[in-house]
């Protein structure tokens, strides 16, 4: 597993290694073009949008935010560099659900071998008005090979603003060459078609495609994943055997190092899943050589007021070093400092609900009994392992709304038997016939206390 983590934690500074490369890139960049370089193919455009940038034109997205606009009157243009010439033979104009009055209705593609002499492909003059969600194809008469590509805007239906949704380029196989399999973007994002994978440096910074939620109030990591349109996911996922039979060490995992691994020790939390159907997906804390072992603890933390000087915070549960699970350990409020420092005076005393179990609230009359607390414990003897099994619940009389808890017990796959019952009014039921109540006396005999048909208690002593 550690030589997987190596191979993760390398994979994850190499990322970001190119994230930062990008973003200093762009920052560098006297040009005032908006431009998107990958391995694959670059965008330009003479304006765009904060928020939508060129190469939204280009992403696969014909909905929710994702479009290319550009503001200030035409003329307007987007440009197209491939790695290598292409024939295109024709070309294609997506309108979105919004945006039909501020599709060009004039325009020309145009071609060019350096990017400053261009030769027109194809002219379109005052094109009828754009549907909701239209795509128009457009055949290019004489195709010709360039490694420029240029739509050349000089009229909209709305002058002042342009917005298109998609743009295609089909060349002579008729596949679309501006979808790209790797994009880096103008602020340093690293994207995939209908995937955003974007490089933030922290502060108080925009997060453009979400709508409605301004910006951070956290300087965040380096890397977040944003969904477009409300219906699709911001994920990652790793496939440990792609396919493939799994093997013992084929693994998906994402861990967070405390330390630089190296081969004089390694502290890391692994999130992990391994390929074999034997193996359970796994939190694993693992550490070696001058690394240290460490519990894993969830806490909840809370800033009043946004006020990060002091913070209420609950240790919701705590898994030692040694295994022990610990719930509610911890809560009180305090500095970010103090509460790390595991400092007493920070706790709040006073009790809570540490352990919470709860039915759903039903829909239809009746009674609906809580949820088991089961407790196993095992024997072995030559042939056999067996169980004890010891379970209490909540259990519930619609009629005459009593609830009573109950203890039951069985022995490998016997049925449960009520062992004990607590009603609701305060008495304690023993419900097996021959069991009783077991005392001490003062000097420490054992007395067995059992009750007759009639009503009679005897008293039997055990010892």
């Amino acid at each position: 597993m550690f030589r997987n983590s190596i191979k993760v934690w390398l994979l994850v500074v190499s990322s970001v290694l190119l994230l930062t490369h990008a973003s200093d890139a762009v920052k560098k960049s006297k040009s005032e073009e908006l431009d998107n370089k990958s391995s694959q193919v670059i965008f330009k455009s003479s304006k765009s949008t904060l928020e939508h940038p060129a190469e939204y034109a280009f992403d696969g997205i014909t909905d929710g935010d994702g479009f290319w606009e550009a503001g200030g009157g035409y003329p307007l243009w987007i440009e197209v560099i491939y790695d290598s010439p292409k024939t295109i033979k024709k070309y294609a104009l997506h309108s979105g659900p919004d945006s039909e009055d501020r599709m060009p209705i004039s325009w020309q593609l145009q071609g060019s071998d350096d990017g400053l002499q261009w030769n027109i492909l194809d002219n379109r003059d005052k094109e009828k008005p754009w549907g909701k969600r239209q795509v128009r194809e457009y055949a290019i008469l004489k195709p010709m090979t360039y490694k420029h590509y240029r739509l050349h805007f000089t009229e909209g239906s709305t002058p002042t603003i342009l917005r298109i949704y998609e743009i295609n380029l089909y060349d002579e196989d008729n596949a679309n060459t501006t979808r790209t399999n790797f994009m880096i973007l103008p602020d340093g994002s690293i994207g995939w078609p209908n995937l955003r994978l974007t490089n933030r440096t922290g502060g108080e910074v925009a997060l453009a495609d979400i709508k409605d939620v301004g910006k951070r109030a956290q300087g965040g990591g380096t890397i977040a994943i944003q969904p477009h349109g409300d219906f699709l996911r911001g994920a990652i996922d790793m496939l440990p055997t792609a396919g493939k039979p799994p093997q013992a060490d084929a693994l998906a995992e994402i861990t967070l190092h405390r330390i630089v691994p190296s081969k004089e020790g390694f502290e890391m939390v692994s999130y992990s899943a391994l390929a074999t159907d034997k193996v359970p997906f796994g939190i694993i804390v693992e550490s070696g050589g001058v690394g240290k072992a460490r519990p894993f603890v969830f806490w909840t933390l809370r800033e009043e007021s946004m006020d990060f000087s002091r913070m209420l915070f609950s240790e919701a549960f705590r898994i030692t070093e040694d295994g022990l699970l610990q719930i509610g350990r911890r809560r009180g409020s305090g500095t970010a400092d103090s509460i790390l420092k595991d400092d007493p005076a920070l706790t709040d005393h006073n009790p809570v609900d540490a352990l919470f179990v709860e039915r759903q609230d039903p829909d239809k009359p009746g009674g609906y009994n809580s949820d088991y607390i089961k407790i196993v414990a095992k024997t072995k003897d030559s042939r056999d392992v067996h169980r004890y099994e010891w379970r209490l619940n909540v259990q519930v009389n619609g009629k005459n709304n009593d609830a009573a808890l109950v203890i039951s017990s069985s022995k490998d796959s016997a049925s449960y038997n009520n062992k004990l019952i607590v009603r609701h009014d305060g008495n304690v039921e023993i419900t097996s016939k021959k069991s009783g109540l077991v005392m001490y006396s003062p000097s420490g005999k054992r007395y067995k206390i059992t009750v007759d048909d009639t009503g009679t208690l005897k008293t039997s002593p055990l010892d």
